[in-house]
């Protein structure tokens, strides 16, 4: 997606890396010596992916539907306008301008999810600005707003840009602003990405040892595992590095929205944004509670 702001993302996020450079940049973060070890062996690589193969978790899959248009107030759906109560004001950003509406998830449209509820609305919105109301994490509400409603009976459809869209700063391209796309949901498992704080630090400890290993075998192995495009449970997805480690947010380990590229959806360049929760504050259906973070290639 063109954006004239693109130079701030890549002074702040950095470029998009393979596994082996992900692993090095990790280690230079963590000022990790670069002195050679003993070679790697495949049976290490091979308990590494075992590893990870036994950290396998179920997500639930979302589906936005191109070509279909979601009616309902209380439907599932990518884009198009909330439902809403009447005699409720839409959110504003920081900036004045009305937040952008990403998506919303009607629990009770889902199979049964532990511990997401069994019931009820989840509305997700942004601040629409040049980095999406982001503050890498933001927290509290800062440039975003999850929203859980338990009786979904009163709302309309309500057009929250009232005085039109600004695209120049929206995730969405054709006619998303407008018109949403229902979400049919599919059960799945992932494994947790090469990015994870726990696996990245296991790959950084092979990587100080030996960087001739080849770690395009682990590449290899993460495709077709890492999830779908649009989700809810599993692990969070980072185009750079996890925003997490066992010092910091590590609670935060219940993906309550991930945004990959769904159809006519982009975070910057080719980007995800994720939507995390501490469990406590997922089973108290705590949603005001969440952080939320994006980033991008």
């Amino acid at each position: 997606m063109a954006n004239p702001f693109i130079w701030i993302l890549e002074k702040i996020l950095g470029p998009r890396m393979t596994t082996a450079e992900r692993i090095a940049h990790n280690k230079k973060q963590a000022g990790l010596d670069s002195g050679a070890g003993p070679p790697v062996t495949q049976d290490e690589l091979d308990q590494f992916k075992a590893r990870i193969l036994a950290m396998e978790a179920p997500v639930m899959a979302c589906h936005p539907q191109t070509g279909q248009t979601s009616s309902r107030p209380d439907e599932s759906r990518l884009g198009g306008w909330p439902g809403w109560p009447e005699d409720e004001d839409l959110p504003i950003g920081s900036n004045g301008k009305p937040m952008l509406f990403l998506a919303q998830i009607n629990f009770a449209e889902m199979p049964p999810f532990d511990p997401f509820p069994p019931a009820g609305l989840m509305q997700i919105f942004v601040t629409s600005d040049d980095l999406y109301g982001c503050n890498f994490p933001s927290r509290n509400r800062e440039g975003f707003i999850v929203i859980y409603r338990a009786e979904t009976g009163k709302l309309q459809t309500i057009n929250p840009y009232p005085n039109d869209m600004d695209k120049d700063y929206s995730v969405f391209s054709g006619d998303l602003h407008e018109v949403g796309r229902p979400i049919v949901f599919e059960t799945a498992t992932m494994v947790p990405p090469v990015e994870h704080y726990l696996i990245a630090a296991q790959g950084q400890a092979m990587w100080q040892r030996d960087r001739s290993t080849d770690f395009d075998q682990i590449d290899t192995f993460f495709e077709g595992r890492h999830g779908p495009a649009m989700y809810l449970g599993g692990y969070p997805r980072f185009t750079q590095d996890d925003i997490r480690s066992p010092d910091q947010l590590a609670d935060y380990d219940q993906v309550i929205m991930q945004f990959g590229a769904p159809p006519d959806m982009m975070w910057g360049d080719v980007g995800e944004a994720c939507f995390l929760m501490r469990l406590d504050d997922l089973q108290d259906r705590a949603f005001e509670k969440a952080i939320y973070n994006w980033d991008c290639s």
